[in-house]
């Protein structure tokens, strides 16, 4: 990690077990990525006078039909800290045209109310 704009600055480290797809934390106090042995990673942090890393937690194990290095597989949700993931297709087949569907539900425990005959 450098400031920015001053990219010349010191350097820290966030992760130590390798690390891709990082994502900040809505509130700016946590950093997330996958390290090498694909489990998510919380990395704390502290921006005040100069930017360093307080803890590290491992979350959870990504599964590999979550993980695709070409592409941003997932986001960190703003509103309460849970993650939107991309499964791949047919257990990680990239290229397969079955996996450009994407099904987005949205009130989901609204319709199930509905469909139970409840308000």
């Amino acid at each position: 990690m450098r400031a920015f704009p001053d990219v010349g600055s010191s350097r820290s480290q966030v992760s130590v077990n390798g690390g891709n797809s990082p994502r900040w934390a809505p509130n700016g106090g946590e950093l997330f990525y996958v390290d090498a042995d694909s489990n998510m990673v919380a990395a704390q942090v502290e921006t005040t006078a100069e930017f360093r890393v307080v803890q590290r937690e491992s979350l959870f194990t990504i599964g590999a039909e979550f993980l695709d290095p070409r592409n941003r597989t997932f986001e960190v949700s703003p509103m309460d800290g849970r993650f939107l993931m991309l499964r791949l297709a047919r257990g990680g087949a990239v290229d397969d045209p079955a996996g450009t569907q994407f099904v987005l539900v949205q009130n989901s425990f609204r319709e199930l109310r509905e469909r139970a005959g409840g308000n």
